[in-house]
């Protein structure tokens, strides 16, 4: 889509064609050249892709978190199973709004106006 592919510049997407993207060496390279441990976690065919790239990443210590409400499946019981799974998995489970409240943590932050804007 145009409108991510602007916001996010410079990054080109990875290729994938498995349905874990954790067994894509470019990537896994990609999250690990980040730094960074805990990650929220979106996209579609939750059953699928989202359920086995989670997985991977949880066994490979990743903190995630999955953003309910950006997910989706082609059923509702489909993404229901999905996110009964990792839950059972210790997987935790977020909304948008709440985890971007909880990334802002204070309305006198400039980032605010922004989120209040997206949310209402």
């Amino acid at each position: 889509m145009p409108e991510i592919a602007e916001l996010l510049e410079d990054i080109k997407p990875i290729a994938k064609f498995t349905f874990n993207a954790g067994e894509e060496p470019a990537f896994m390279e990609a999250i690990n050249q980040t730094g960074r441990q805990s990650w929220l976690v979106c996209g579609i065919e939750a059953h699928i892709c989202v359920y086995q790239t989670t997985a991977h990443l949880h066994q490979n210590g990743f903190d995630l978190h999955l953003v309910s409400d950006c997910i989706a499946s082609r059923t509702a019981t489909n993404k229901e199973l999905a996110i009964a799974k990792m839950m059972q998995m210790g997987i935790s489970v977020t909304g948008l709004e709440m985890c971007l409240y909880e990334l802002v943590k204070d309305c006198r932050k400039p980032e605010f106006k922004d989120v209040l804007e997206l949310v209402r």
